[in-house]
């Protein structure tokens, strides 16, 4: 299972509310669709050991920084020295002395949310789900009605009027759809 903490809120993984991410449906052409996506920014802070820590801080890029997997460099802003916890032990950094730290969130994180993304709609999950609910077979067989001109239609006229294309249009798709539209 690919690790997806990094695309939710500190803390809450799974959340539906908590997410760091969008779907959204692309306008496409035809009878096929595609979805978009792209991160939100967090809102909340960096969940802390140290209780005696006063600053928090909200790392608000974190689902593309991580997703990524791009470098971060940690600077003292309003201190003039980094303090932090590292295996138990306090570190006590030199002072203006910044911390780089190369993939936040580790390697599992880098690129999960991509691969996911591209494997549950790229892949045979969403043609399948479609195929076996029996609407491609529906939406096929009203495509072929709808697409069989009338017989009035067929006949060579020389002059045509807006209004009468509209009428023979209209009634061309009343009768393949079963008269609802």
């Amino acid at each position: 299972m690919p690790s997806l903490h990094h695309v939710y809120e500190w803390n809450k993984t799974g959340n539906p509310t908590a997410r760091l991410f969008n779907l959204y449906l692309i306008d496409s052409e035809g009878l096929s669709f595609r979805v978009g996506r792209d991160f939100k920014l967090s809102k909340s802070t960096v969940p802390s050991k140290n209780k005696k820590q006063k600053n928090r801080y909200v790392f608000a890029n974190k689902a593309s920084v991580m997703e990524e997997g791009m470098p971060i460099v940690i600077r003292p802003r309003s201190a003039e020295r980094l303090v932090f916890e590292l295996d138990g032990a306090t570190v006590f950094m030199p002072k203006g002395t910044s911390v780089t730290v190369k993939r936040p969130g580790g390697k599992a994180a880098t690129n999960q949310f991509a691969l996911t993304y591209g494997r549950f709609f790229g892949g045979q999950p969403v043609n399948s789900s479609i195929k076996s609910s029996g609407f491609q077979r529906i939406f096929n067989a009203k495509i072929a009605r709808a697409l069989s001109v009338p017989t009035n239609i067929k006949k060579v006229q020389y002059s045509f009027s807006a209004g009468k294309i509209r009428v023979q249009a209209d009634a061309a798709l009343s009768s393949s759809f079963g008269g609802s539209l």
